[in-house]
């Protein structure tokens, strides 16, 4: 289990400066206006909210996550503290950026050792004020994690494991879709209190509409308490079928939906698809902080932007 070599920013593995993103839009074509003046001003709350502690994704109000990108805990315990000054609602342990991950045939125990000691170091540093998701991000979708699929369920497992009991403020795991352990760790994780948000990258473009809300439905069946989708837009057309996209798996499905619109093209859908259903956007800390994934805006410009 490897990390990757970081090569140009945007590309799967890598972290991006939050000074190399482009500042949002100044003003919305007429698309997008239209489509948000037939929005309504707060989207419904959902049919099945995610409740992770105190936080509720799925409500009235859209979630913003910060990301780590430190490679210890001490670096990731700064930058939780970081987030929560930010006005951030939730922190992802990128546990994938971890010095272990970049070990070569690191044992499953001390991957999972590792992320279990930077989840206590950041709840530490936050007070346990502000929940933790926990995320493996493998190679496959953009993270540093190289790993077949049986070594990342157990991985998850282990954590699981490690979790129990040791006090932290992990609120939810991230398990990818294609991964083929959802429903198995959707209940590893109700055993213990915890939420699911399942994803699926593609850094490729955008798959068709059927693809995507295949994707979305799959982790509703599998128990997910969140799904999440995240592609790479390379036109406009394809980011208003986003947008469109976020509207109609809103509306279908019963649990949260986050659909995100990845680089610089995609940073409407981070400001704007909440007030199409997409329950969650990731931002950073704010000037200067490294960004987990292409796209990504300050947390104050994405509250601004979105209304909130």
């Amino acid at each position: 289990m490897t990390g990757q070599p970081e090569e140009q920013a945007g590309s799967p593995g890598d972290v991006v400066p939050a000074a190399a993103v482009q500042p949002p839009l100044g003003g919305h074509p007429a698309w997008l206006s239209r489509l948000l003046e037939e929005a309504a001003p707060h989207p419904a709350p959902c049919p099945r909210p995610a409740r992770w502690g105190d936080l509720v994704v799925g409500g009235r109000d859209l979630v913003i996550a910060v990301a780590t990108t430190g490679t210890n805990a001490v670096a990731c315990a700064r930058q939780a503290r970081a987030a929560q000054d930010s006005g951030a609602d939730l922190v992802e342990l990128r546990a994938d950026l971890l010095e272990a991950c970049a070990t070569p045939q690191a044992p499953l125990e001390q991957l999972a050792q590792e992320a279990v000691a930077a989840a206590a170091a950041m709840t530490q540093a936050t007070s346990g004020h502000l929940p933790l998701l926990l995320t493996f991000r493998t190679a496959t979708e953009g993270g540093s994690l190289e790993t077949d699929d049986d070594a990342y369920t157990a991985l998850l497992g282990e954590v699981l494991d490690r979790l129990a009991g040791a006090g932290t403020a992990v609120a939810a795991l991230d398990v990818e879709l294609e991964r083929g352990c959802l429903a198995t760790l959707v209940t590893g994780a109700a055993a213990q209190g915890l939420g699911v948000l399942s994803s699926s990258h593609d850094f490729q473009g955008v798959p068709a509409d059927c693809v995507l809300l295949e994707r979305l439905w799959r982790m509703q069946a599998a128990g997910a308490q969140v799904a999440k989708v995240a592609v790479m837009p390379d036109t406009e057309g394809e980011v208003r079928r986003l947008l469109d996209l976020t509207s109609r798996a809103r509306a279908e499905l019963e649990i949260p939906v986050v659909v995100i619109g990845m680089g610089a093209l995609g940073e409407v859908t981070r400001t704007q698809g909440w007030r199409l259903g997409s329950a969650l956007s990731f931002a950073t800390a704010g000037a200067g902080a490294v960004a987990s994934a292409p796209g990504q805006l300050p947390v104050a410009v994405v509250r601004a932007a979105s209304g909130q």
